[in-house]
């Protein structure tokens, strides 16, 4: 079977025809397909980002509270002249709070002297110690960097709070 020039020609131009369909097709799939793929994962990354903001004001806030809280109540435990028997209670008060807020440990550094109590979330409760911790002689927790870049932060609040 003979074809003509006019079939052969017919034939070239829709043999083109068909393969740049399927080209511009694959592209244009292959280009959808990384579109969406981008967008899904901008989508979720900005649901986790404004989760992510979420949890950590809410949580920030609640440990900015029960911070405040640790602190007047151990300020109100002050005035116990008993040294042995101030220390048990501010220790009851750090383990209460490391109890209710599931901490795995409550610290309190005391500014003026350096000493520490430290009271962990522990069942059952033991007797509590009547004396600070001691830390080796060349470990000061006033020191640490978490301890100065948070009373950096406390005091730039505290200060923006008067102003």
């Amino acid at each position: 079977m003979k074809f003509s020039l006019v079939n052969k020609l017919l034939i070239c131009v829709l043999s083109i025809f068909v393969v740049v369909i399927i080209v511009v097709t694959a592209y244009n799939y292959k280009k959808t397909s990384n579109d969406t793929i981008n967008l899904f994962k901008s989508i979720q990354q900005g649901a986790l980002s404004a989760s992510y903001t979420t949890i950590n004001i809410t949580m920030n806030i609640e440990a900015q509270q029960h911070l405040d809280f640790l602190r007047k109540e151990i300020l109100a435990l002050e005035s116990i002249p008993n040294q042995a028997e101030k220390i048990i209670a501010q220790r009851k008060a750090l383990a209460e709070t490391a109890d209710l807020i599931k901490y795995a440990a409550v610290y309190v550094v005391f500014e003026d002297s350096g000493k520490t109590l430290v009271e962990y979330d522990q069942d059952p409760k033991v007797a509590y110690k009547q004396s600070y911790e001691v830390a080796p002689a060349d470990f000061d927790y006033r020191k640490r960097p978490y301890y100065v870049e948070t009373k950096k932060n406390i005091l730039r609040q505290s200060n923006s709070k008067v102003s």
